[in-house]
């Protein structure tokens, strides 16, 4: 809880640009934390893409190590998020193709006449 008031503190108190970043960074973890099980295969391009970005102006960034923490903390429950998010919807897919293809065996063993005649 300290940490987290502190970092409180350095949004606040901090440039413009870290600001900004910082801010983004805080903004996509909770869209994500939102809306990522409703997410397109192009949201989730752009929210990697975004996410790459703010990483960047982050790493430019001169930070106490404390701040760093923080920061590192944050980016790892995105990656998290999209992680989790991602597996879920990989295996929906993933259940939906395994089905598919058993109604796709089974007519085929209907087409070579393999299936036991009873």
């Amino acid at each position: 809880m300290f940490a987290m008031t502190g970092f409180i503190c350095f949004i606040l108190c901090c440039c413009e640009s870290r600001h900004n970043a910082v801010y983004e960074l805080l903004e996509l973890r909770e869209d994500m934390k939102k809306h990522s099980a409703e997410y397109s295969q192009a949201d989730w391009e752009n929210a990697m893409n975004e996410y790459a970005v703010i990483c960047q102006e982050l790493d430019q960034m001169e930070l106490t190590d404390e701040e760093r923490k923080e920061i590192l903390r944050i980016k790892g429950e995105v990656v998290g998020i999209a992680t989790n998010s991602m597996a879920k919807q990989f295996l929906e897919n993933t259940d939906e193709l395994v089905n598919s293809f058993a109604i796709f065996f089974e007519g085929m063993e209907d087409g070579l006449n393999i299936k036991d005649k009873n």
